[in-house]
């Protein structure tokens, strides 16, 4: 599509999807297990919300969320076990942040959270195990550094760390496993280089 801003692949390895900003579209494409050729799949670009930015999966593979930057919500999907395909969770997105710039799942698929750029947030949003709809949080948002622009949890779901692009920083944080709220871990935000995008955890 036009302007392919983030991707993520399915947990079971078939899968991968592109969100396209001006398209306004997730891209879906098979992944041939041989060699690694990308076919896309019937339904093939899948609608989304204004300038799509970023997708991520929920780790039992069901359900897909990708955050809309100008439209400032959520799109929910659920996702066919067989073929891969898209299809909207009943309900709408839901409302988020103003210009929402990453998303991620908790390893637990309870919990979805979301940097809002311009709001200095993450939002935060329960995961209807049956559905997939999602729920906020009560107490979100939550406070981060100035421009939240990448989100990672390590594989515990333990922790969560926003990158904060306007303040050169890393925001670290404690997740409550019962509720899914986050507090901040004492010394935190930690410094970085200047304008931190992205985050990773090994």
């Amino acid at each position: 599509g036009t302007r392919p801003s983030g991707n993520a692949i399915h947990p079971n390895g078939r899968f991968l999807y592109v969100t396209n900003l001006t398209t306004r579209s997730v891209v879906a494409f098979a992944i041939n297990s041989v060699n690694g050729v990308l076919k896309p799949l019937p339904g093939s670009p899948f609608p989304a919300g204004t300038n799509p930015r970023a997708i991520a999966i929920e780790p039992g593979g069901r359900f897909a969320y990708v955050v809309n930057a100008v439209s400032n919500d959520v799109s929910s999907y659920r996702i066919d076990p067989q073929t891969g395909t898209l299809a909207p969770v009943p309900g709408g997105p839901v409302p988020t942040g103003g210009n929402p710039r990453a998303v991620v799942v908790a390893p637990s698929g309870g919990f979805v959270y979301v940097a809002s750029h311009l709001s200095d947030s993450i939002w935060a949003y329960t995961i209807d195990r049956a559905s997939g709809a999602l729920r906020p949080l009560p107490g979100q948002p939550f406070s981060a550094g100035k421009n939240p622009r990448g989100l990672a949890i390590d594989r515990r779901g333990m922790f969560l760390y926003c990158t904060n692009y306007g303040a050169n920083s890393v925001s670290a944080y404690r997740i409550d496993p019962i509720t899914g709220a986050l507090d901040e871990i004492p010394g935190s935000p930690y410094i970085t280089g200047d304008g931190p995008f992205g985050i990773a955890i090994f």
